[in-house]
């Protein structure tokens, strides 16, 4: 009976020093497989609006290039441009710029080689940008970025707010989404003359968000250009480089990219 009590104690103090081993061991295991789990949730991405906010507040979208496939037609209108009032503009500084308002890029290429105010005054810098819209105009209307029309009728679908943060001018802008039957899908449309700072600035960004009455740090922005994601970063949202996304039509956009 002694012997058989002696045993029943061993067996409990084994049973109890295995129990305490498989908490031992299996506490780090436990650790280590949160720790893995939270990391890959930081890295996953919406199966649709392709950013890492599982739900967005807003979905804020660039109008060329992003939406509209309009950078082959700026090239051109931009180049003519230039050339009447004796410019250059190579296609890569026409992609180093990108997001930059045109205005802006006619006045730094007016800087850059060398002409001055008098030969190119500020006068002739806004007629120089009506002169572009309207040689783009000439050209034809945009096609519809199908990737990102995907991510924009899921959005409309699901009533995500939605805004355009765009460098463009505002008749240019709304005329090709209007053009194509998207205007009417966003909530807010902000252009160059909303602001007083351009891309890579964020104020484009920040006023869309205001507008929209959300945290900005709470949306999804899309861009196709490296100042204009410089730009979103900068007003703390989350962005997706729709340069990157399948079936984007614009090779040339990345090719150009540094």
């Amino acid at each position: 009976s002694e012997n058989n009590n002696n045993n029943n104690n061993n067996k409990e103090e084994e049973e109890e020093e295995e129990e305490r081993l498989f908490i031992y061991t299996r506490e780090p295991f436990l650790l280590t497989q949160k720790m893995e789990e939270e990391e890959k949730k930081k890295h996953q991405h919406h199966p649709v609006y392709r950013g890492e906010h599982l739900d967005p507040s807003a979905l804020v979208f660039d109008c060329d290039g992003t939406i509209l496939e309009t950078m082959t037609l700026f090239y051109e209108a931009d180049k003519i441009t230039c050339e009447e009032r004796g410019l250059e503009l190579s296609k890569t500084r026409f992609y180093e710029l990108a997001g930059v308002p045109i205005k802006e890029i006619f006045r730094l290429l007016r800087d850059e080689q060398g002409k001055t105010e008098e030969e190119i005054s500020e006068s002739d810098l806004d007629a120089m940008t009506i002169r572009c819209g309207e040689l783009a105009n000439e050209m034809g209307t945009p096609e519809i970025i199908q990737s990102t029309e995907t991510i924009i009728m899921h959005g409309k679908k699901n009533g995500v707010k939605m805004a355009v943060a765009s460098s463009g001018c505002r008749d240019v802008v709304r005329g090709h989404l209007k053009q194509r039957g998207l205007l009417d899908m966003f909530d807010v449309v902000v252009t160059c003359e909303d602001v007083k700072h351009g891309k890579p600035a964020p104020d484009l960004y920040l006023l869309a968000a205001e507008k929209l009455k959300v945290d900005p740090k709470q949306c999804t922005a899309y861009e196709d250009a490296t100042l204009g994601i410089q730009s979103a970063k900068a007003a703390g949202m989350d962005v997706v480089d729709v340069r990157r996304l399948e079936g984007y039509p614009n090779p040339e956009a990345l090719a150009y990219d540094k």
